[in-house]
């Protein structure tokens, strides 16, 4: 099992990149990327998605000042067997089942799909969570260290 780190001095990247459209609902913490290029992507599968005109926004963010939860060893896209993922909940000291998340013919499951539904508990404690997407740095942050 990869080790978490949990506390981190995180000044690779300060530009992030949130692909979101005009119908886009502003919650209480959003997913950003690193790479300019994704977050295009993004923009273009919610506006489909969602309707609404696509949009691309950039924020200067110093990710050395919040909390951050650094998981930046994970990928969403990593697949976890059931074992893997309790070891994955133990070491964020989350409860959670999930059981439920896997279909009754999956061996495993992407990270993804776990992460998506412990987002609350997760951003209850830290300000920022962040993962690799596609090998690429992502973040899930509160929205209003994004004004």
């Amino acid at each position: 099992m990869k080790r978490l780190k949990k506390y981190v001095n995180y000044i690779n990247e300060s530009e992030w990149y949130r692909g979101h459209t005009t119908n886009t609902k502003e919650v209480d913490f959003i997913w950003m990327s690193s790479d300019e290029t994704q977050a295009k992507t993004y923009s273009k599968m919610n506006s489909i998605i969602q309707g609404g005109d696509a949009l691309l926004s950039s924020y200067d963010i110093d990710l050395t000042k919040l909390n951050v939860l650094d998981l930046s060893s994970y990928d969403m896209n990593d697949r976890m067997t059931d074992n893997e993922l309790e070891g994955f909940l133990k070491e964020l000291e989350i409860d959670y089942e999930y059981e439920s998340l896997f279909d009754f013919s999956e061996y495993d499951i992407p990270l993804s799909r776990l992460v998506n539904n412990i987002t609350d508990e997760i951003m209850n404690i830290y300000d920022v969570l962040l993962i690799k997407e596609d090998d690429i740095d992502t973040i899930l942050i509160k929205y209003f260290f994004t004004k």
